[in-house]
C-alpha cells in the first residue's frame, strides 16, 4: 500500500484500476473474437498475441504469407502496424502498444 494514502486517493486509485481492468478485458475481447481475414488484420491480431515485430514476421511466414513476393521482416510488420490508416479499434489499441513498447526499449539503449 502507499505512504500517506487518503480515503480520496484510496477510492480515486480504485476508480483507476477499475478503468484499467475494463480496458484489459475489452483488448482481450477484441483479440479473442478478431476477425484477422487479411494479411494486415492478421499482422495485427499476432502482435497483440506476441508483443513483438520480429516474432510476429516469424510465425506469418511460418504459415507461408509473403509481402510483395518475399518474406516478412520486423520492418513490414512495423509498418502495417503503424500505418496512417486505422483498420479498426484493435489496430488502434495495437499502434498504441507498439508504440509505448519501442519507447521502452529506445530507453533502455539511451
Amino acid at each position: 500500500m502507499k505512504a500517506f494514502l487518503t480515503v480520496e486517493k484510496a477510492s480515486e486509485e480504485i476508480e483507476k484500476s477499475e478503468q484499467y481492468i475494463a480496458d484489459l478485458k475489452k483488448f482481450i475481447s477484441l483479440v479473442e473474437n478478431y476477425n484477422a481475414d487479411t494479411p494486415e488484420k492478421l499482422v495485427i491480431k499476432y502482435y497483440a498475441l506476441i508483443g513483438r515485430a520480429d516474432k510476429v514476421a516469424i510465425k506469418i511466414n511460418e504459415e507461408g504469407y509473403r509481402i510483395d513476393g518475399r518474406k516478412y521482416i520486423s520492418n513490414d510488420v512495423t509498418a502495417i502496424i503503424q500505418s496512417e490508416i486505422t483498420i479498426d479499434e484493435l489496430h488502434e489499441m495495437v499502434k498504441l502498444i507498439q508504440k509505448k513498447n519501442k519507447a521502452i526499449v529506445n530507453k533502455k539503449w539511451n
